[in-house]
């Protein structure tokens, strides 16, 4: 379903991607939505079935290869420390800049440069920037003080 809405609108990168395990990382997706401002950019839940231990992991691998390009991504250590028995609440934000439009051209290619700077992009990564910082204050009960100039 996620893949079909994708492809309807024009695999366009007009959305920012969070994958969280269930019954895992719900919280800290939960405090992302709820500070997610950006509405012309929606904030799109990618919840694969993705294993809460490394040695579910390895002991099915064919059953979870289709999730080779995230296994191994930097995000995957998180989920799946070498310690088999332990795993981190985390939460993977992604555009999937490598599957859209004209980035699977350019992605990690020396093309993928500064022109893919516009406003709407930078305002989209503030947005971002600004959620994940409201989401870190929510989640350490915490206050940010701003200086008055």
């Amino acid at each position: 379903m996620f893949v079909e809405e994708v492809k309807e609108g024009g695999a366009k990168g007009n959305f920012l991607t969070a994958w969280s395990r269930r019954n895992i990382d719900q919280d800290l997706y939960f405090f992302l939505e709820k500070n997610w401002k950006n509405h012309k950019y929606p904030l799109r839940l990618l919840d694969p079935p993705l294993p809460t231990w490394s040695h579910e992991v390895a002991r099915n691998w064919t059953r979870y290869s289709k999730y080779g390009t995230f296994a191994r991504s930097d995000h995957a250590s998180f989920w799946y420390p070498i310690d088999r028995d332990k795993t981190f609440n985390a939460v993977l934000l992604s555009d999937l800049g490598p599957w859209r439009k004209d980035m699977v051209f350019h992605y990690h290619r020396p093309s993928d440069d500064t022109r893919w700077l516009r406003k709407e992009n930078l305002e989209f990564m503030k947005n971002t920037v600004d959620s994940l910082v409201a989401t870190l204050i929510d989640l350490g009960e915490g206050k940010c003080w701003m200086k008055k100039h």
